[in-house]
């Protein structure tokens, strides 16, 4: 009865170890593109109008394709090693130092609109994500570096960007919380009619003189790493509620 006892305790005193371990809150990786923009597309099947409709909506942003979002930077400070040994990540202490571009892949179903503002559901999506990181030059991926996520995608008028913000559910961060923005491109014509129906003006094509105002489908966003608004990122993190909130106790990367 005595040796059950120990063993109980001992058991007690493992779980509440390994809670305060899994307490850790904190950044994991940020990405801050640098250098020249990088234009990405968002696909929309059957086409945003000024109607509320359903589309299915699609992101690549593929290294090789030269469309990955560098800048990024893993937090040498967080205990990598502990979660390793704890079996939470297969991402090696020693490999965070390498982590550079990151590769994004997404697919989802909105229902709303082309205004982003005009209610609560427009253009809004759920969706099924993957990340997967590179070395800074793009050319090797990291060991145990990748990630799928679910989440949410919405337009945000205030800084004409796309958002997609969620949980992480498999792989690096698990559990954790993932946060990427990235600019409309304000400058591309394919863009003319959306950003129409964002600054007050009439949801007509304006290149369309029989369109009455029902907006010809947009079929695809362009958006870009710099549109001069938007600060774009990916964020990774763990812990917190917001990873977004600067009043939050987040660890500054080094």
């Amino acid at each position: 009865m005595k040796s059950f006892k120990y063993l109980a305790l001992a058991g007690i005193v493992a779980a509440f170890g390994a809670t305060q371990a899994s307490a850790w809150s904190g950044d994991l990786v940020k990405c801050n593109p640098t250098g020249p923009p990088v234009g990405l597309d968002v696909t929309f099947k059957k086409g945003l109008s000024c109607k509320d409709s359903t589309n299915k909506i699609g992101l690549k942003a593929k290294v090789k394709d030269g469309l990955g979002l560098n800048g990024c930077v893993g937090n040498v400070n967080a205990p990598w090693a502990e979660w390793q040994a704890g079996k939470f990540e297969k991402l090696a202490p020693a490999d965070v130092a390498n982590l550079g571009q990151a590769e994004v892949s997404l697919k989802g179903v909105t229902f709303g609109s082309c205004n982003f503002s005009g209610s609560d559901t427009s253009a809004g999506a759920s969706a099924a994500g993957a990340v997967t990181f590179f070395n800074a030059a793009g050319d090797t991926k990291i060991k145990g570096a990748k990630l799928k996520f679910f989440g949410t995608v919405s337009g945000d008028a205030a800084t004409y960007s796309a958002d997609a913000s969620g949980l992480i559910t498999k792989g690096l961060g698990v559990g954790g919380n993932i946060s990427i923005q990235v600019g409309i491109d304000l400058a591309a014509p394919e863009n003319g009619a959306v950003l129409l129906c964002n600054t007050g003006g009439s949801c007509q094509d304006p290149n369309d003189p029989n369109d009455l105002g029902n907006l010809n489908p947009v079929t695809i966003l362009k958006i870009t790493t710099d549109n001069g608004l938007a600060d774009s990122q990916l964020l990774i993190s763990r812990g917190e509620p917001d990873p977004n909130d600067p009043n939050d106790d987040y660890d500054a990367l080094p």
